[in-house]
């Protein structure tokens, strides 16, 4: 496919089967007059791990917008005198782990941008959406407020701005430059690494398709 004019990420979301939906807005000039056209393409086949992890690392925003990080927070804080600090590091172990195996049980599922660059001024919008697995195996739905790039409300816009800017390179790269998945690399004895990479039970795996952070095994509906 060849690569779009003006390329403005407006939507992405994880395909279940395989594959990306993706939302986009392409803007063209001729003498003169500005031609803006909103497109959607859908495309079964897996993203590249670059893509995915940049994905996967809006998992970290959507909980801190959720106030899913409060009890980590907290057990940073400081404040704390000797005599109470050695006591507290063993309750502070026990509040990160619980922290990691809800973070395992959360997934991006997409992510909607809205708004525009202009004159230098990022006047976008972000609202991620992932889901929760429940200790039933259901999944319940998860949506960030809107967060504005332009703002310090949640005080982490200028990384999710970062990231969003990173994540729209690699979209880009998936459309038209053919930056996909090289299922090769995942090898014949687990033909289902790249599926699980995609559906979020796996972290993190690099180019060479090397699991770099697995999850535990979570059994779903």
């Amino acid at each position: 496919m060849k690569k779009s004019e003006n390329f403005t990420l407006s939507k992405v979301k994880i395909v279940k089967n395989g594959g990306l939906d993706v939302t986009y807005r392409e803007t063209k000039k001729d003498k003169g007059i500005t031609d803006t056209i909103d497109l959607n393409i859908k495309n079964t086949v897996n993203p590249h791990p670059d893509l995915v992890n940049k994905i996967n690392e809006l998992k970290e925003y959507l909980a801190k917008c959720l106030g899913m990080d409060t009890m980590l927070s907290l057990s940073k804080s400081k404040g704390l005198d000797a005599n109470h600090q050695k006591a507290f590091k063993e309750v502070v172990v026990l509040i990160e782990n619980a922290h990691n195996e809800q973070m395992k049980k959360i997934a991006i599922t997409g992510v909607s941008i809205n708004g525009v660059i202009e004159n230098d001024k990022d006047k976008r919008s972000v609202v991620i959406s992932g889901t929760q697995l429940m200790d039933n195996n259901a999944k319940i739905a998860l949506n960030s407020p809107r967060i504005k790039l332009n703002t310090d409300q949640f005080k982490f816009e200028a990384d999710v701005q970062e990231l969003i800017n990173e994540l729209s390179d690699e979209v880009s790269a998936y459309l038209f430059d053919g930056k996909k998945a090289q299922l090769e690399l995942f090898g014949t004895e687990d033909k289902k690494l790249n599926q699980d990479f995609i559906e979020g039970k796996i972290s993190k795996i690099d180019s060479d398709g090397e699991v770099i952070e697995k999850k535990s095994k979570i059994k779903v509906a």
